[in-house]
């Protein structure tokens, strides 16, 4: 999958001394029959297009290579529980605590806690000047989706748009409401998607043996 983010998105008219700037963001998956060696490559060709007028559109044919890229960099889409804790989701990748199946290391949620505050927010550094910073979009999100193992409760996010999320540099605060049915535990699951991929991050939610059915999603709200 590729993203194209930075000011260059936008268009505009590039001059002698005026450039557009673009930053692909590539997210490479899983492929069968690729070699493991350390010599190995993985090369995938993507088309980066654009139309200039009044000319036709120009295609530019562009590679990479998915090992070298795997291997050595990340998509920085961060999730965290506070500002900057990097705890939760960081360069894209799970912390093994809010990964499904962590065992007594996976995140629990105590029964005195209806709701959880969560930071979302794309990495800075990754534009290539502080310019392309000022419009570090990524867009890729056609919904975000809450679910859980066991019927005991009602999940639902506030607080953001559930449906074609835009992440920048700036951070958006994400409020996951449990809204408990029934006593007991289960694991629930929040999923950042987008076509085949995405990114998600799992917690146990533990309800209470007396639970009062309410949706709180009213008040979280901001």
């Amino acid at each position: 999958t590729v993203g194209l983010l930075g000011k260059g998105l936008r268009g505009g008219i590039a001059t002698a001394t005026h450039s557009l700037e673009y930053t692909f963001a590539l997210d490479c998956h899983n492929k069968s029959g690729v070699g493991k060696g350390v010599n190995d490559t993985d090369f995938r060709k993507f088309m980066f297009s654009f139309i200039p007028p009044p000319f036709d559109r120009v295609e530019i044919p562009m590679w990479v290579d998915c090992k070298q890229f795997v291997e050595g960099k990340f998509f920085p889409f961060n999730v965290e529980t506070s500002k900057y804790g990097k705890d939760v989701i960081y360069s894209g990748k799970t912390f093994d605590i809010y990964q499904k199946g962590a065992g007594p290391r996976q995140a629990n949620i105590p029964p005195e806690v209806g709701a959880t505050e969560f930071y979302i927010y794309l990495e800075p550094y990754a534009a290539t000047t502080n310019q392309s910073e000022e419009d570090f979009v990524f867009d890729w999100f056609e919904r975000v989706d809450v679910s859980h193992t066991h019927d005991i409760l009602d999940p639902e996010i506030v607080n953001i748009a559930t449906r074609g999320l835009a992440v920048t540099k700036d951070f958006l605060r994400m409020v996951l409401v449990y809204n408990c049915k029934q006593p007991g535990k289960t694991n629930v699951t929040v999923s950042f998607l987008q076509h085949d991929h995405g990114y998600d991050f799992n917690v146990i939610k533990h309800c209470p043996n007396k639970v009062q059915i309410k949706s709180t999603s009213g008040f979280w709200r901001f």
